[in-house]
């Protein structure tokens, strides 16, 4: 596979997951929205002569500059988890955000939740990496700091999804 419209440094191919018939490709530095390396998530329907058809294109719903949309991803049955380790949460720069989405039997994808680091700070890089189990999504925020002062000593936070 390729991306379906390459581009110098988009970085098609970072992240993959699969299950089932349906395989996540991430490409973190993809321009989107005059926002340099926002990214983008592409999903594909696998097929039984071993072909894969582009079933849906996913970008950030919050593209930042630098933002890194599908630097990670993560699928379980019809859950596509996507982190984007250095968008800018609700409470700070660059804190990182995760995404669930719900892989429809189309191939489409419907955003369901977007999660933040409960404490996160600027530069906590949530999203970083990101795993799907059902419900449960766990991501890494590998610059989170510790009180009182361990800077950068990182953490992993477990969501439990309502949907």
């Amino acid at each position: 596979l390729t991306a379906p419209s390459p581009g110098s440094n988009f970085q098609f191919g970072n992240s993959l997951a699969i299950s089932g018939d349906v395989l996540a490709v991430g490409e973190y530095s993809r321009n989107n929205s005059g926002a340099n390396r926002s990214g983008r998530t592409y999903l594909y329907k696998l097929n039984a002569d071993g072909t894969a058809q582009l079933t849906a294109t996913i970008n950030s719903p919050t593209p930042t500059y630098e933002g890194y949309f599908g630097y990670s991803v993560a699928l379980d049955g019809d859950r596509l988890a996507v982190g984007a380790y250095q968008e800018n949460s609700e409470t700070a720069t660059k804190a990182g955000v995760a995404y669930v989405y719900k892989v429809k039997a189309d191939g489409s994808a419907t955003l369901l939740e977007v999660l933040t680091h409960p404490n996160g700070k600027q530069d906590d890089y949530l999203g970083m990496s990101v795993g799907v189990s059902g419900r449960n999504l766990v991501t890494g925020a590998y610059k989170f700091d510790l009180p009182p002062d361990k800077w950068n000593a990182g953490g992993a936070v477990l969501f439990r999804s309502s949907f």
